[in-house]
């Protein structure tokens, strides 16, 4: 008996039920309105691939143990000052650099003395067979009059030069003192003496050959018809081949990270416990329902016997029906079928409920005479 009484509830209970079927499209159709609507999004799990010790990414910051970690071997001495890096452990020490005074990558000519007007209009570098050597000029004024100097070119309007004035030759390779001649052009409009400080330089800042020229009669490299110096390898240099200097090397701090991977459910969710929401991923979903007369109205009509609940659009005017058409009230303007709604879900739920309760009083009797036997 009571088998058969579980599967009587078990027969009844879909009745109740109704399948809701949701879409993840927007559909554009006038025989369906959307009854709801719902943000669902994907789901997942992180599951651990591997353990990696690097320096800190911004991007994965939450990922590291700050507690766990283990540092780099030292790099290289160098006499540059490492850039700041977190948790970086610098060193500090002196040491002797040593360069061949024959080579060179930079040219500088400074500390620039003279009276009254001093101009220069060209600096041409060349090799030992008299051909042009690329180079960029660099000033340390940035004066749009120092932009019409160019390298191996004349300019007859010359630049004004200055004490405090740097002017640097940046070569691409390095190049041989003893292969190379630079011509420095000016321009004066006095007799009186000028000078300079010329050095040939390794890496911008270490002048292994210097000298002061000037445009004094007195130089053997001064050509007073062409206003021009010439510097090549047969000068004088004072020369310096070894610096003391500071030197730097450091090492980096690299931190765990546990590298995990994204394990999606294959289906978007509203809510879901134990996974991690995505929000990235929001997507709404659509339940949609069926219009029924949707451009009709219920309307209530009195005729000589009873009133009647017809759609407007159906009623057939009949003169030997005397039909008196009056009361007319619109019951439903909203196309959402209230009124069907509330007649057709209000008598399932009336049936069920009287169903259910002689389920529940028969299934207390099987139980009371269980319990007497």
């Amino acid at each position: 008996m009571i088998k058969k009484l579980i599967f009587i509830i078990m027969f009844f209970i879909p009745i109740s039920l109704y399948a809701e079927v949701w879409e993840s499209e927007l559909i554009i159709d006038e025989s369906k309105y959307v009854e709801e609507s719902e943000v669902r999004y994907k789901f997942y799990k992180e599951e651990f691939l591997y353990s990696v010790y690097e320096e800190v990414d911004l991007n994965y910051l939450s990922s590291y143990d700050f507690n766990d970690f283990i540092y780099t071997d030292y790099s290289s001495w160098d006499d540059e000052y490492p850039l700041y890096k977190y948790g970086r452990v610098v060193e500090e020490t002196k040491g002797t650099l040593s360069f061949d005074t024959d080579k060179f990558n930079y040219i500088v000519f400074n500390d620039f003395k003279f009276r009254g007007i001093f101009k220069l209009t060209g600096v041409f570098v060349q090799d030992s067979e008299g051909s042009n050597i690329d180079f960029e000029i660099i000033f340390n004024n940035e004066s749009d009059e120092f932009k019409n100097l160019i390298p191996n070119t004349m300019y007859e309007t010359g630049v004004n030069l200055n004490k405090d004035l740097i002017i640097k030759l940046k070569f691409n390779d390095y190049l041989s003192t003893k292969d190379v001649s630079i011509n420095f052009y000016f321009k004066s409009l006095d007799m009186l003496s000028k000078s300079f400080n010329f050095s040939f330089v390794n890496d911008e800042k270490y002048s292994t050959k210097n000298k002061t020229f000037s445009t004094s009669l007195y130089n053997n490299n001064y050509d007073e018809e062409s206003k021009k110096i010439v510097i090549n390898d047969t000068n004088d240099y004072n020369v310096v081949t070894n610096f003391i200097v500071k030197l730097y090397r450091y090492k980096d701090v690299l931190f765990k990270r546990n590298v995990y991977e994204k394990v999606y459910l294959d289906d978007y969710y509203k809510e879901i416990d134990g996974f991690v929401k995505d929000i990235t991923t929001a997507k709404v979903f659509y339940k949609y329902k069926d219009k029924e007369n949707n451009d009709k109205k219920l309307c209530l009509f009195e005729d000589n016997k009873e009133d009647t609940l017809v759609y407007e659009d159906e009623i057939i005017e009949k003169n030997n029906d005397n039909l008196a058409i009056s009361n007319k009230v619109a019951l439903n303007t909203n196309n959402n079928d209230d009124v069907n709604f509330y007649l057709i879900y209000g008598s399932v739920f009336i049936i069920l409920g009287i169903i259910l309760l002689g389920l529940f009083i028969t299934l207390k009797k099987i139980i009371e005479k269980c319990r007497m036997k």
